[in-house]
């Protein structure tokens, strides 16, 4: 049986989501390990980084702006660079040897130059391949470590080719979700709510991510609370708390969960931060996205990807996300609908696990 190894951050839902999709992909030939990319660095640098990544989030977002702007240059400040490639190198040295890895897949960049980085140092040989699941890519996915990159768009494609990656080492593929993931239609819709305990009043799923870092999550449901109408709203974060009544609102407070996707496809719309794959899943099951306050950096960029393309609304006031939500109740979400799900790439985990098992074995 053939080894692999993912590697992810729990820094966002994302990078443990696309890593199990490609995974399951591959199949039952293969022996997979998955590892958290963190606990391979330095308690103390690993502390600082999340550390900073959360306050960052909660406290000054336009110092995170500032930071990834800084850093998306052609040429990535030296210091950052020597630093992702060199740290958890010595904690993941063992770990290759015991695995003796075919396939090494990453859904982080720092992981795919480590990976690299590793697998010099102890001259084996593996193929080293990193995911990127955002609509863009930052100059932090041009990896030169890695052998194969994924992208999701021909965008991401391009901004890798300007930071120096070569052409013929990235691959267009789309982004890898949960397999069966799909519009539904009006019988099959009514049933999974049903499931779920909603009724028929409008619901809403709420993207506010599970690490609790949305800090523009309590003005969202105020706003809610605001259009003065009978709503099912879709709280995914904390622990699960049962139903609140916000006036005339029904809070469902479900907490971080797996089955997140079901919710979404059950949904009326998809409003809140735009994660990669929350983006990717709204686009699968043809829910329309309203964005609000998306986290600085990239998930500014999949909210103007998808607001380009006719599959998102953006509103920068409250008057105006309310009137925004008010139009996709009303039935001015089916044409943002129609264009979500022309973005949608369904083969996009396995196209990605066909070309890994050619290129390694």
């Amino acid at each position: 049986m053939l080894s692999s190894l993912f590697l992810h951050s729990p820094v966002g839902r994302a990078h443990l989501v696309a890593s199990r999709a490609v995974s399951a992909a591959l199949g039952s030939s293969w022996q997979h390990a998955e590892l958290d990319y963190l606990m391979f660095l330095p308690a103390f640098e690993r502390r600082v980084w999340t550390g900073l990544y959360d306050l960052a989030l909660r406290r000054a977002p336009s110092l995170w702006r500032a930071w990834r702007r800084m850093t998306d240059r052609p040429i990535e400040p030296r210091f950052v660079r020597d630093r992702v490639s060199d740290a958890g190198a010595v904690a993941l040295a063992p770990i290759l040897r015991a695995v003796q890895p075919r396939l090494v897949v990453s859904t982080i960049g720092g992981a795919a130059a480590l990976a690299g980085a590793t697998r010099a140092r102890l001259g084996t040989s593996f193929l080293n391949a990193l995911v990127v699941t955002h609509f863009r890519a930052h100059r932090h996915w041009a990896r030169p470590e890695a052998d194969l990159i994924f992208v999701a768009t021909d965008e991401a494609r391009g901004d890798l080719v300007r930071h120096g990656i070569a052409p013929d080492r990235i691959i267009v593929a789309g982004t890898p979700i949960r397999t069966g993931l799909r519009a539904l239609d009006r019988d099959e819709r009514r049933g999974l709510r049903t499931r779920l305990g909603l009724g028929d009043d409008p619901a809403i799923a709420i993207s506010s991510g599970g690490t609790g870092a949305y800090r523009a999550h309590a003005e969202l449901i105020d706003e809610l609370v605001r259009l003065d109408r009978p709503i099912d709203v879709l709280v995914f974060k904390g622990e699960a708390a049962g139903i609140e009544r916000r006036g005339r609102l029904r809070v469902h407070r479900l907490g971080f969960r797996s089955d997140f996707p079901d919710y979404l496809a059950a949904s009326d719309a998809c409003v809140g931060k735009l994660g990669s794959l929350t983006a990717a899943e709204a686009c699968a099951v043809a829910v329309p996205i309203v964005v609000w306050q998306p986290i600085p950096g990239p998930e500014e960029d999949n909210a103007r990807y998808l607001v380009e393309r006719g599959a998102a609304r953006w509103p920068r006031r409250a008057h105006e996300l309310r009137t925004a939500i008010g139009d996709v109740l009303d039935g001015g979400g089916e044409r943002l609908a129609r264009a979500a799900l022309g973005l949608h790439r369904p083969d996009a985990a396995a196209r990605i696990a066909t070309i890994l098992e050619e290129r390694a074995c």
